[in-house]
Order: C-alpha cells, then sequence, then structure tokens
C-alpha cells in the first residue's frame, strides 16, 4: 500500500486495531480484514476528497469521511435490528447452550470497528469528549438490543480509543514549538 493510502494515514495517526473482544462478546470480533474491507469501501471517496478539498488535513479529511461512513453503518444496523433480535431468538431457541454464541453478523463487527475510528479521530483532534461519548452511549444502547453485554461496558471500552486518540494528540502537540503553536491558534 502506498504512504498516502487510506489504510496507511489511517495506522499514521496511530490508531490501534481493537483486539480486545467488546466486553467479552463472541458476537462480535474484529480483524484485519474487517479493516481492509472497510478500507477499500471508502477509498473512492477518500481520493474523492482529496482531488475536492486539498486543503484538509489528514485528521479532518479522514474524521468527515468516518463521520460520514459512521452514520451509514448505524443507519443499515438499525434497519436490520429487528430482523438480527430474530435470528438469534432462533439461534438461542433452537440450538444448545454450547452453540448459542455463535450467532454473530458482519454489520455488529463494522459498527463496532467504524466507531471506534471515528472515536479515536475525535480524541485524534482533542474535540469535546461529550460529544464522543454520546456517540458512544447511542452506539452502546443500540449493540445491547443484540449483544448481551451490560452498554456501560460497551461504552466504556468505545471512549477508550477516544482517549487514545487524545493521547496521542497531546504527545504531538507538546513537540510543537511555541512559536508554531501560536501561529496555529492565531491561524485558526
Amino acid at each position: 500500500m502506498s504512504e498516502n493510502s487510506l489504510y496507511s494515514q489511517i495506522f499514521q495517526l496511530g490508531f490501534v486495531l481493537p483486539v480486545q473482544l467488546p466486553a467479552q462478546s463472541p458476537s462480535i470480533s474484529i480483524s484485519e480484514a474487517d479493516l481492509h474491507a472497510i478500507v477499500e469501501h471508502l477509498t473512492p471517496l477518500y481520493e474523492k476528497s482529496i482531488v475536492k478539498n486539498p486543503d484538509l488535513t489528514t485528521p479532518e479529511r479522514l474524521l468527515g469521511l468516518f463521520s460520514y461512513h459512521h452514520q451509514v453503518v448505524l443507519g443499515e444496523f438499525v434497519e436490520q435490528r429487528e430482523a438480527l433480535q430474530k435470528m438469534q431468538n432462533v439461534f438461542k431457541q433452537h440450538l444448545d447452550v454450547d452453540h448459542q454464541d455463535k450467532f454473530s453478523a458482519p454489520i455488529l463487527n463494522q459498527l463496532w470497528l467504524v466507531t471506534h475510528l471515528w472515536l479515536f479521530l475525535q480524541g485524534r483532534m482533542n474535540l469535546d469528549y461529550s460529544l464522543a461519548n454520546d456517540h458512544a452511549t447511542q452506539v452502546a444502547n443500540h449493540l445491547t438490543s443484540i449483544v448481551e453485554v451490560d452498554s456501560n461496558k460497551l461504552r466504556c471500552e468505545l471512549t477508550q480509543t477516544y482517549y487514545q486518540g487524545v493521547s496521542i494528540y497531546q504527545a504531538t502537540e507538546t513537540k510543537k514549538p511555541l512559536w508554531k503553536k501560536w501561529f496555529d491558534r492565531v491561524l485558526n
């Protein structure tokens, strides 16, 4: 992959793929392949945004891209939620206890991963925590309708990614010379 590819840009900003399952839920499992699928889907839009808005910084471009994609995926999840609940009920009613936790759906993985990316980018840009927390709460509440885990545990796991972004933001900001910080503040 090229240095300027969407995939590379995500990791150059410091994103780390969440390897821990959300609150030990077997219904959601994230892999590198999930990220590749999202990147492949968003690359044309990413490349178009480079041409249309060359003045945006990488974090700004990715925040816009993942804000859009998060809303799309969340909308798809909400549309599919009733069908997912019915499928999950079939698993519970007709399978042994040992196999009931095998229920999984790609939309769960997508929503979990896209939300992590989006919240990371909000933290990476040092945006307000209350907005990130509100969205983490919203996604956690939606997921708990399918994933049988406490919504507060899910929210906490999502906001950890926000704080990882904030930590990277603070580390990069402290390395800037004072004159550059002053110019950034005046120009923005």
